[in-house]
């Protein structure tokens, strides 16, 4: 057993020699959001995190569409970049991978999507949904970084993460250095509101693609596996001991997970 897991291991190595992993934050997170993640993968994966505009000094254009961010961003990402990339996002994040990749699918060999969503629903309110972002980033542009974190974070999306005191203090470390003027506009340019609906086009994407939720997020554990149902090539997997954001809360789970799914590419 013991050689067939080296003798696994090592193919997966041998086939993503020339492959590129891109790992995208979610809202107000940084590139090292990933960090956990990244080191318990095997140290031959190419990898990089990336910052999305409006966070940490990544210049962001109110101007330009939702779309016109998403291709600027991979671009600059991409430009010596001849083998096709496995991106691996969530939240927003996320959302912005699975942009790019039903654009442009020559260039992505698969997905690895978090805690995300294709649009907002066809029964859902989009009224609703854009007074509660334009509440956020009232928040955003009114409270002081710290408060308006800890107000993020008492959503019942983090309900796991609440009852992690020093993660939760390493977190709002992290986010104190964040500018709330290009986070407000960050918020606004990658709403789910202004996002083109994508359900429509999920049946269209056939690289493979691998969907995880918290296992306590039962919001996106029921949108991911909608969206799972839709796609001809993906599967949805449950992160145990997390909500929301399970790759900050169960770290070597994800990473295990992420290389048990690239085995099979």
């Amino acid at each position: 057993m013991m050689i067939q897991q080296v003798s696994i291991k090592t193919a997966t190595v041998s086939k993503l020699k020339t492959c590129k992993f891109l790992f995208l934050h979610g809202f107000g997170g940084s590139v090292h959001d990933w960090d956990a993640v990244i080191d318990a993968l095997p140290s031959d994966y190419k990898c990089e995190s990336i910052g999305l505009p409006g966070h940490h000094g990544v210049p962001i254009n109110p101007d330009l569409s939702f779309e016109k961010h998403v291709d600027q961003l991979f671009e600059s990402h991409l430009m010596n970049q001849s083998d096709p990339i496995v991106l691996v996002g969530y939240s927003m994040g996320a959302r912005l991978a699975l942009s790019f990749a039903l654009r442009h699918p020559e260039k992505v060999k698969a997905l690895v999507l978090c805690s995300t969503s294709a649009g907002v629903e066809a029964n859902a309110s989009i009224s609703q949904r854009i007074a509660w972002e334009t509440c956020i980033v009232n928040d955003i542009l009114t409270l002081e970084n710290k408060a308006f974190f800890e107000k993020w974070y008492e959503l019942p999306l983090f309900h796991t993460l609440q009852k992690k005191p020093q993660i939760m203090d390493e977190i709002l470390s992290r986010k104190s250095s964040l500018d709330m003027e290009t986070l407000a506009q960050s918020f606004q340019t990658f709403a789910l509101s202004h996002q083109p609906n994508y359900w429509d086009r999920l049946k269209n994407l056939a690289m493979p693609t691998l969907f995880l939720h918290g296992e306590f997020d039962s919001k996106y554990a029921t949108i991911m596996h909608k969206m799972n149902a839709i796609l001809p090539n993906a599967d949805v997997k449950a992160i145990p001991n997390a909500s929301h954001a399970l790759h900050i809360e169960n770290a070597s789970f994800v990473a295990q997970s992420i290389e048990t799914f690239v085995a099979e590419l």
